[in-house]
C-alpha cells in the first residue's frame, strides 16, 4: 500500500501570512501550490517551489479564480474562454519558478469553487481537461474519483490521482464540507480517517454513512491552526500501518 501526502499551500501574499509552509513541507511527499489568482504572489511561489525543491517533495498546480478576496471560494461568472486562458496563465506563472530549479510539474488540483465547477459541470470539465492536455499532457489531476471530471478523463488520455481529505468533513451524499473559519482539530480523529482511508477503502460522512474510496493522495490544509502537529502524526500513522509515502 502507498498513498502521497499532500497540502495545498502558498497561500500567503504581500503582507498576509497564510498557513506554517517551511515547517510542514518536510511532512509532505506531494504539494499543490497557489498560482497567484485566489491567492499566492511571485515572490510566494519562488519560495514555495525552493521549499519544495529542497525536501524533494512533488509539485502540482493548484489554480483559482482571480479572487483574493474571497479566496477563490465564490463563484465567478465565467466564460469557457476566461477559463481556459487563466489556467494556462496559472499553469505558465508557476511552472517558470518550477523550470527554474529544472523539475518539472508533476500534478493539478484545481481549487474551491473553480474544483466543483470543473468537476461536476459537463462543459467546463472539458476546458479544463483540454488546458491540461494542451499545457503538460502528463498532469496528474488531483481530483475526486466520483466526478464527472474523473469518469471523463481517461477520453482525453489524462490520468486521475483519487484524492482523499482526512482534515474535512464529509456530507450525507460524500461532498466536502467547507467551512469559512477551521479551529484546531482532533488528531486522534484525523489520523483514524487517514488509515481507514487509505487501509480499508472507506471513510465515513458526518451522519455516518460509508462511502468507498480508493485515495492516491491524502490531501491536508496548512491554514488550520495545528496543520504541523496533524501531518507529523498522520505520516507517523500511516507509516505503522505498513503504508508506503509516495510521490506524484
Amino acid at each position: 500500500m502507498q498513498v502521497a501526502i499532500n497540502a495545498d499551500m502558498g497561500e500567503s501574499f504581500g503582507h498576509y501570512q497564510i498557513g506554517n509552509d517551511d515547517a510542514l513541507m518536510q511532512y509532505l511527499s506531494s504539494v499543490n501550490l497557489a498560482c497567484g489568482f485566489h491567492a499566492g504572489d511571485p515572490v510566494v511561489m519562488r519560495h514555495s517551489v525552493e521549499t519544495a525543491a529542497k525536501y524533494g517533495v512533488s509539485i502540482g498546480a493548484h489554480p483559482g479564480f482571480q479572487d483574493k478576496q474571497g479566496f477563490g471560494r465564490r463563484m465567478l461568472d465565467v466564460s469557457e474562454n476566461d477559463l481556459y486562458c487563466d489556467l494556462i496563465y496559472q499553469f505558465g506563472a508557476l511552472d517558470a519558478f518550477v523550470k527554474c530549479k529544472g523539475l518539472r510539474m508533476t500534478h493539478v488540483c484545481p481549487h474551491g469553487v473553480m474544483d466543483s465547477l470543473v468537476s461536476d459541470t459537463e462543459t467546463f470539465s472539458d476546458v479544463f481537461m483540454q488546458a491540461v492536455k494542451d499545457y503538460q499532457p502528463d498532469l496528474k489531476l488531483v481530483i475526486d474519483e466520483k466526478s464527472l471530471l474523473a469518469q471523463k478523463c481517461a477520453g482525453f488520455g489524462l490520468e486521475v490521482a483519487s484524492v482523499g481529505y482526512p482534515d474535512l468533513d464529509y456530507d450525507h451524499n460524500g461532498n466536502l464540507l467547507i467551512t469559512r473559519e477551521r479551529g484546531v482539530m482532533d488528531v486522534d480523529k484525523i489520523c483514524e480517517k487517514a488509515v481507514m482511508m487509505v487501509t480499508e477503502h472507506r471513510y465515513l460522512s458526518v451522519d455516518g454513512t460509508e462511502f468507498s474510496i480508493r485515495p492516491d493522495v491524502l490531501c491536508f490544509h496548512s491554514d488550520v491552526p495545528n496543520s504541523l502537529e496533524i501531518l507529523s502524526a498522520v505520516r507517523t500513522a500511516l507509516l505503522n500501518a505498513g503504508v508506503d509515502i509516495a510521490t506524484l
